[in-house]
């Protein structure tokens, strides 16, 4: 058995992860998004493919918020994460985007 034989080997290399995790936890602690710490999620679909330093840019220069991240995936859809957004700020957000690439081309889920 050779399991049986070396447990205290096996019992060793186990603690040593537990010990390792326990320390980049209380060294790093935990990197929560806007699900645990609140915030504003906007999901844009966008058919002019805009890259996300252009969206990043216009978010900051019309509306003056900075997002948290910007993400995007195959299906041209971008996840803009913000910070708690009033909804006067929601509005001149929305607005600025759809003077850029509005039309029928832009569709916004909440």
């Amino acid at each position: 058995m050779f399991v049986v034989k070396y447990s205290k080997i096996w019992l060793s290399i186990g603690i040593f992860f537990v010990v390792l995790s326990i320390f980049s936890f209380l060294r790093f602690g935990l990197n929560l998004g806007v699900d645990f710490i609140g915030g504003s999620v906007l999901e844009l679909s966008i058919d002019q493919n805009p890259s996300k330093e252009e969206l990043q840019d216009l978010v900051k220069s019309d509306s003056k918020i900075d997002p948290v991240s910007i993400t995007k995936d195959e299906d041209k859809i971008y996840k803009l994460e913000f910070k708690a957004l009033s909804q006067e700020e929601n509005d001149l957000l929305i607005d600025s985007i759809n003077k850029k690439y509005g039309g029928e081309d832009i569709q916004i889920y909440y």
